[in-house]
């Protein structure tokens, strides 16, 4: 499906964008964690070739991407409206509950 196609490509877009901050909130808790909050890189060396593919570095936040847009996507139609968007919960960031 184009939409679909569409969807990862900008979830991937802006999480790229985001961990190039150095921030990867997609990832969190997702991925070990090296001494600066780093993800360590044995750990998206899917196939332990000693270099990251485009695909093994995106792979974690399109997982965790679909993960979300299947909690958001309330009637589970493969699409999100605006209503669904704006009643989604807000995403963990995993550093404890700050409301």
């Amino acid at each position: 499906m184009r939409g679909q196609a569409h969807f990862r490509y900008v979830i991937a877009a802006s999480a790229l964008a985001v961990a190039l901050c150095g921030v990867a909130p997609f990832a969190t808790g997702a991925l070990a964690r090296g001494p600066r909050g780093a993800i360590a890189f044995e750990e998206i060396d899917a196939n332990g070739d000693s270099v990251v593919t485009e695909d093994e570095f995106l792979a974690p936040m399109l997982e965790r991407g679909t993960e979300r847009f299947a909690v958001i996507d309330g009637d589970g139609d493969g699409v999100l409206t605006a209503e669904e968007l704006e009643s989604a919960p807000r995403p963990s960031r995993g550093r404890g509950d700050h409301n």
